[in-house]
């Protein structure tokens, strides 16, 4: 029997200029969500083919733009010092992603 490995997963948004090509991005991932309003999709993804993947979107002509979601980055520690303060990030990991204009 096969042993079982837990792979890394990431998540990227996808803005679209119209929701009627989300079926055809479901080849490059699993599709979490997808929002009516704003036109954009909550795409996971294994975590070695997110470059690739990001290369392949982007030449799409109905992707207007892709961005990294950060909650993988987040620290999930609850315990101990950070109990009052919830999710943290350190602070530079935090200005590395306002230097690459990520939007909090």
């Amino acid at each position: 029997m096969a042993e079982f490995s837990i792979e890394k997963r990431r998540a990227i948004y996808v803005y679209l200029r119209s929701l009627r090509q989300v079926k055809q991005l479901r080849k490059y991932g699993q599709v979490e969500f997808t929002s009516r309003k704003m036109h954009y999709i909550l795409l996971y993804m294994d975590a070695d083919l997110i470059e690739e993947t990001k290369d392949k979107l982007i030449k799409l002509g109905f992707v207007i733009r892709i961005k990294d979601a950060i909650r993988s980055n987040l620290n999930a520690n609850l315990n101990g010092k950070n109990e009052d303060n919830g999710f943290t990030m350190a602070n530079d990991e935090l200005n590395d992603l306002l230097d690459e204009g990520v939007e909090l």
